[in-house]
């Protein structure tokens, strides 16, 4: 019964509130594309751009180290490909 007393405010109030606010932002249209059939404006890469990663990590000596230190998002983007 302890557990429960702590777990309930310490999750259920910010899953309640994201819950929430999802459910806000969906009958009101609050979603929207930047660009017409685009996710993102700017930094579209085309297929030679895309490739050119994926070349490299080919070609490089084994195991090839990811550095993270300039963007997480980045480093995940080169461990997947």
């Amino acid at each position: 019964m302890r557990t429960a007393k702590r777990f309930v405010p310490a999750f259920g109030v910010p899953l309640l509130t994201v819950a929430g606010y999802g459910a806000f932002l969906q009958p009101t249209g609050n979603v929207h594309e930047v660009s017409k059939g685009q996710v993102y404006r700017a930094a579209q890469l085309d297929a030679a751009q895309v490739l050119e990663p994926i070349e490299a990590l080919k070609a490089a000596p084994k195991p090839v180290p990811i550095d993270c230190r300039g963007g997480a998002d980045r480093t995940g983007l080169a461990a997947a490909l």
